[in-house]
């Protein structure tokens, strides 16, 4: 069953306000869950919306939270979400980011004290369409992956997106975690009742586990090229921006509240080459990599961010697929709020 975006998000938002969330807050968080959806990103679409309404009740996170700007150079910025649900956080963040990549050609905005963002993908594809690069990553204080050569949980599946723009045509987009497999990923699974590949995770005894049910533990992508960008990703979203980590929660057994941290960097294009130039050779580069003698077996090169894009495409024309254990747990709680479902 498909169901138009755009009644998806009356939905949706009137989920959150139910949860004291303002209406334009409301309509924006759900906007951004429904794009991943769109995307075929389910892990990071309305999926995770039980997850922050379990979380505002729970005062975890503040509907009413209060954003504050601390200007730290011509170029920096750290902001201070108050509490506020993370894609609240995120859009102050890239608000900022691009505002100082317009003046100065580089931004860098650190956001702490606010909650989990959902797809990177979302953030960087707003900062491209200013003519810019854009990167975005966050961490949070639960360790889910395991360090390379180790078997315990002790790193954060962070995202990583880049973005570049192309005129007149879809950024170039690349999103991925640095675990091997999204967490959401997992806990769809777990819900439909299917098993995983073997290599996405590992059990309570570090074993290999196709039992979404029994999986305690993320495997790095990459191995130790995975690990590593995870280390990074942790020293910028987590150190830089709201001194902590995965691993200083762990050892201090603190709860830690709202303290997902998010970073942002935009360079403007223009400030540094002629845009023109720079859309033209990387639309003509991003060709000749799609054109190259495909695999024996292959369906071609994929260019990253492109399948997702296409999937967007026909999600606006056909309405939006969805999993039934997504609709099964949205139709729970919409009773709960007397929402009537789209479906």
């Amino acid at each position: 069953m498909n169901v138009h975006h755009k009644h998806l998000g009356v939905f949706c938002s009137k989920l959150l306000e139910c949860k004291e969330v303002q209406q334009e807050d409301a309509t924006f968080v759900a906007k951004t869950l429904i794009d991943a959806d769109m995307r075929g990103h389910h892990s990071h679409g309305i999926s995770l919306l039980p997850r922050y309404l379990e979380e505002l009740d729970s005062g975890l996170l503040d509907p009413h939270g209060q954003i504050q700007h601390t200007r730290i150079s011509p170029s920096i910025i750290s902001i201070d979400a108050g509490g506020s649900l993370g894609q609240i956080g995120a859009r102050a963040g890239v608000e900022s980011v691009i505002e100082l990549a317009a003046d100065s050609g580089v931004g860098i905005v650190c956001v702490k004290n606010t909650g989990h963002f959902g797809a990177g993908s979302y953030w960087v594809e707003l900062i491209a369409k200013q003519n810019m690069i854009g990167l975005a990553t966050s961490t949070e204080p639960a360790g889910t992956v395991t360090p390379f050569g180790g078997i315990e949980p002790m790193v954060s599946n962070n995202p990583v997106a880049w973005s570049a723009p192309i005129a007149d045509r879809e950024p170039f987009i690349l999103d991925f975690a640095t675990g091997i497999v999204a967490d959401g990923k997992i806990r769809i699974a777990s819900s439909e009742g299917n098993l995983i590949p073997t290599g996405w995770g590992l059990n309570s005894d570090g074993q290999t586990e196709n039992n979404p049910d029994q999986v305690s533990r993320i495997l790095s992508f990459g191995e130790a090229k995975g690990f590593g960008i995870g280390i990074i990703t942790e020293i910028l979203a987590g150190l830089l921006t709201a001194d902590f980590t995965s691993t200083l929660v762990k050892d201090s057994g603190h709860n830690t509240g709202a303290t997902t941290g998010q970073f942002f960097l935009a360079i403007s294009v223009a400030k540094m080459t002629n845009l023109k130039m720079f859309s033209k050779n990387l639309d003509k580069h991003l060709s000749m990599l799609k054109n190259s003698q495909p695999a024996i077996g292959s369906d071609g090169v994929t260019i990253p961010g492109q399948r997702a894009a296409a999937k967007r495409k026909h999600a606006i024309e056909n309405g939006v697929s969805l999993p039934q254990s997504v609709r099964k747990s949205l139709e729970e709680l919409a009773k709960k709020d007397s929402v009537a479902t789209p479906w």
